[in-house]
């Protein structure tokens, strides 16, 4: 960072006062090589901080930086200005968002379906992937508790690695079967995902106060220990807490439902509304008891499925016919 504000800069220094501050100065002449320095002097103060608080319990400290602001700056620019942030998102509107039912079409089934959708794609993909010699049968049950009042959808799909959650299932609008790496990798030839946005899973909010997601992934040719994890909006989750699961394989996602939520009408909803699933999907009570059995076709999605339907959500039912 020194190198790069020496090169890009002009009248750049650093040091440390007598009252336990360092100070950054500089003049710029881009503001994308400010933003960069803005953000390497953030990560120094944040590691800083993290070593104070373990300087401060030895018999001995080191450091004299006792400040909350570690970090003062003194940066100008030349012909332009800078702001951090240039599209600033309001937490309490994008949890709004997240969690209104206009945004999702009103249905309270529809969350479920988006979960099945997920399913399907996990399910499908390790059919996809697997051996020749492997044995396979795909399964989906959605599991109503009326007791506990929540609902889970658990399949024995390919399961979620710690990558794929921190990098793709908890970003908003971030789809691993977009990615390039994705694409192009030669053994997803053929495989066509039915998720396209990387939003679905956040509709469940409109129904559920919290998502408990227990994962494990498993391709036949490797496998990773469980995990699990819970889901908030309210308020935004500010850091991710991922615990063992002894989950055997694919993955569960169960939702605490809010109170107001009729779980009778959503499973009605979901018998009128589903018709054929392409996995084996069964709907079950806490004792495993079956409630609902959807009728089974299954069969390869194509490309000219994918291509039959412009909208996201005609999408979803033109593929898995509800």
């Amino acid at each position: 960072m020194l190198e790069m504000m020496k090169h890009r800069s002009i009248g750049c220094g650093i040091s440390i006062s007598k009252e336990g501050f360092i100070y950054a100065t500089g003049e710029f002449q881009t503001a994308n090589v400010l933003h960069a320095t803005h953000k390497t002097l953030d990560q120094i103060e944040a590691w800083l901080k993290e070593y104070i608080n373990y300087d401060k319990g030895q018999s001995r400290p080191l450091l004299k930086l006792h400040n909350p602001i570690i970090i003062r700056e003194s940066f100008t620019t030349n012909n332009f200005k800078y702001h951090p942030v240039a599209i600033k998102m309001d937490e309490f509107q994008i949890r709004e968002i997240l969690t209104s039912k206009k945004m999702w079409g009103g249905s309270d089934s529809l969350p479920i379906k988006e979960l099945i959708q997920n399913s399907l794609d996990a399910c499908r993909y390790k059919q996809h992937v697997k051996p020749n010699s492997a044995i396979y049968n795909p399964e989906i049950k959605i599991v109503i508790n009326n007791k506990q009042k929540s609902i889970s959808v658990i399949d024995n799909g390919i399961g979620m690695t710690e990558d794929d959650v921190t990098n793709y299932f908890l970003q908003v609008g971030k789809s691993k079967s977009r990615t390039v790496n994705f694409i192009e990798n030669p053994i997803n030839k053929g495989f066509y995902s039915l998720a396209r946005y990387g939003i679905g899973f956040w509709s469940v909010f409109s129904i559920a106060k919290k998502a408990i997601i227990n994962t494990k992934y498993n391709d036949f040719y490797k496998t990773e220990n469980g995990i699990s994890f819970d889901v908030t909006v309210n308020p935004l989750m500010s850091y991710l807490e991922l615990k063992p699961s002894t989950i055997v394989e694919g993955t569960k996602i169960e939702l605490i439902l809010k109170d107001e939520i009729d779980t009778s009408k959503i499973v009605s909803e979901l018998i009128n509304t589903i018709t054929v699933a392409r996995i084996p999907c069964s709907i079950v009570n806490e004792s495993d008891q079956v409630l609902y059995k959807f009728q089974s076709n299954l069969q390869a999605i194509t490309l000219d499925d994918m291509m039959m339907e412009q909208s996201f959500l005609k999408g979803i039912g033109r593929l898995i016919d509800f």
